[in-house]
C-alpha cells in the first residue's frame, strides 16, 4: 500500500483540502481528509482543456448547421466540433436555471435533473456551515450552493459530470473536492448530508423509488445518525413511499410548481408533512380538510400544487377564513381580495352547468372569451373545451370546473393579477 500527501486551498473561506492517496491493488479507490471528514476517492480530475476551450469560442454564436460545424471541425477536429455546439446548446436549455450558464458545462440529463440555482441556496440554508457531504453532486448545481456557504465536498459516480462539477464551481469562483465513486462507501465525519439520486434512466423518468440510484433507503440509514441530511424526491412518489423513509416530508412550491419532495432526516431534521413555499418562505401543515361550500362566493382562490400536494388545504382554509369548493381538492372560495402567496384569485361573474350552450350564452352576456380552461377532479381536456368554446367577447375569463354531488359545475371567472 503507497500513500502520498497533497493538498489544495480554497481561496474564499481560507482552509486547506489534505489528501491522503492510498493506493490499493485492484482499486482506483483513494482516500481524502480534509481536517476531520474522510471519503473514498478516485484520481483527481483533468481539467477543461484548451483545445475544448478552442471549440468553445470557434462556435460561439454560430447556427447549429452543417455548414457551421464543419467550419468549426475545420479548427478542432470534428468530434470536439459536435461536443461544442452540443455544450452551447445545453447552456440555452440551461439558462433556465442558472444565471451563468452561459460560462458551465452540462450533460444533458444531468441538466434535466438539475436543481435551479434558487431552489439550490434554498437548500443549502437549511444546512450549518461546518461541512455538508453532496452525495450525488452530478454537475454540480447543489454543491455550488453549499459551497457558497462553506466547506462542502462531493461524490459522483460519472467522469465526466464530476469533471464539468469541478469546471461549474470554479466559474462561480469556489472549491470544493469531488471525487469519483459510489457515495454509499465514503467514510465521513461531515456532520450534514445531502442526497439528489437520478430518477431518469436512458431518458425515461423512473417510476418507483427502488430504481432510485444510490438507494434511497440505504442513503437514508446513513442520515439518520447525522445531524441534517436531505433526500429530494419525485413528487410522485406515493405518501406511504415517502412516510418510510421517517423524518420530515416536505414539498417545494417554486414558480408556482411542486417542484420536489424533500425528506429530512438526522437530530435536526423534525417530523411531519409540510408545504414550503420558497420565495415566500411560508410553510403549511398537514390537517384534515377544511370546510366545503357547495357555491362559490365572490371568488375563487386556486390553491399553489405544493398546498394541495401536502393536504394542507385544511391548514390555507383556516389561516384565510375560506373554504373549500365543492368537490375540486384545489379551489378553494371567499369574500374578495384576499392575498396570500399560497393562491391565485379568480373573481366569480357567474356559474353554469357544464353545457357548451349555456356556457356560450353566458359568455355572450358578459361580452367574454375563454382564454383558459381549468378542470379539478374531473377528467376533462381542457384544450378541447375550449375550441368548443369559441366567443369573441372582449373581456378574457377562464372556466374553472369541478364536481358538486357527483356533477360537474363550473365559474366564468376573471383572474385576478397579483400586486
Amino acid at each position: 500500500m503507497v500513500w502520498s500527501k497533497e493538498s489544495i486551498r480554497d481561496p474564499k473561506h481560507g482552509s486547506s483540502y489534505i489528501f491522503l492517496r492510498r493506493r490499493i491493488p485492484g482499486s482506483t479507490h483513494l482516500t481524502l481528509m480534509r481536517g476531520r471528514i474522510l471519503s473514498l476517492l478516485a484520481d483527481m480530475l483533468p481539467p477543461i482543456t484548451t483545445e475544448e476551450l478552442a471549440a468553445l469560442a470557434h462556435s460561439e454564436g454560430l447556427a447549429p448547421i452543417p455548414a457551421n460545424l464543419e467550419r468549426v471541425a475545420r479548427e478542432v477536429g470534428a468530434e470536439l466540433a459536435r461536443w461544442a455546439f452540443t455544450q452551447w446548446q445545453l447552456r440555452g436549455r440551461g439558462a433556465a436555471k442558472f444565471a451563468r450558464s452561459h460560462e458551465m458545462l452540462f450533460v444533458r440529463e444531468a441538466l434535466e435533473q438539475a436543481t435551479h440555482e434558487t431552489l439550490a441556496a434554498w437548500h443549502s440554508s437549511r444546512f450549518c456551515t461546518s461541512g455538508v457531504f453532496d452525495m450525488t453532486c452530478g454537475i454540480g448545481a447543489d454543491l455550488i450552493a453549499l459551497a457558497a456557504r462553506g466547506p462542502a465536498f462531493g461524490a459522483e459516480l460519472d467522469p465526466e459530470r464530476a469533471r464539468y462539477a469541478q469546471h461549474n464551481l470554479h466559474v462561480h469562483d469556489l472549491h470544493a473536492a469531488v471525487h469519483l465513486g459510489d457515495c454509499l462507501l465514503v467514510k465521513s465525519d461531515a456532520d450534514c448530508a445531502w442526497c439528489d439520486p437520478a430518477r431518469r434512466a436512458e431518458g425515461r423518468r423512473l417510476q418507483r423509488i427502488g430504481e432510485y440510484a444510490p438507494d434511497v433507503a440505504r442513503a437514508a440509514e446513513q442520515m439518520r445518525s447525522l445531524r441534517l441530511g436531505g433526500i429530494k424526491l419525485s413528487v410522485m412518489l406515493t405518501d406511504a413511499e415517502l412516510r418510510e423513509l421517517g423524518g420530515r416530508i416536505e414539498f417545494v412550491n417554486f414558480g408556482r410548481e411542486c417542484r420536489e419532495a424533500i425528506v429530512w432526516l438526522g437530530a435536526d431534521g423534525g417530523s411531519g408533512c409540510h408545504a414550503v413555499h420558497v420565495e415566500s418562505g411560508s410553510t403549511l401543515a398537514t390537517a384534515a380538510p377544511g370546510p366545503v361550500a357547495n357555491d362559490p362566493e365572490n371568488s375563487i382562490y386556486e390553491a399553489e400544487p405544493a398546498a394541495i400536494r401536502a393536504h394542507a388545504l385544511g391548514t390555507l382554509c383556516e389561516a384565510e377564513g375560506v373554504q373549500e369548493w365543492a368537490d375540486s381538492n384545489g379551489f378553494l372560495t371567499g369574500p374578495s381580495g384576499k392575498r396570500s402567496p399560497w393562491w391565485t384569485e379568480f373573481r366569480v361573474l357567474a356559474v353554469t352547468r357544464l353545457d357548451r350552450k349555456e356556457i356560450l350564452s353566458t359568455l355572450n352576456m358578459l361580452d367574454a372569451r375563454v382564454v383558459a380552461v381549468k378542470p379539478r377532479g374531473l377528467d376533462l381536456d381542457p384544450a378541447q373545451w375550449q375550441k368548443q368554446l369559441k366567443a369573441s367577447g372582449q373581456r378574457a375569463v377562464e372556466l374553472l370546473v369541478t364536481r358538486r354531488g357527483g356533477r360537474p359545475v363550473c365559474a366564468l371567472c376573471e383572474r385576478i393579477q397579483d400586486l
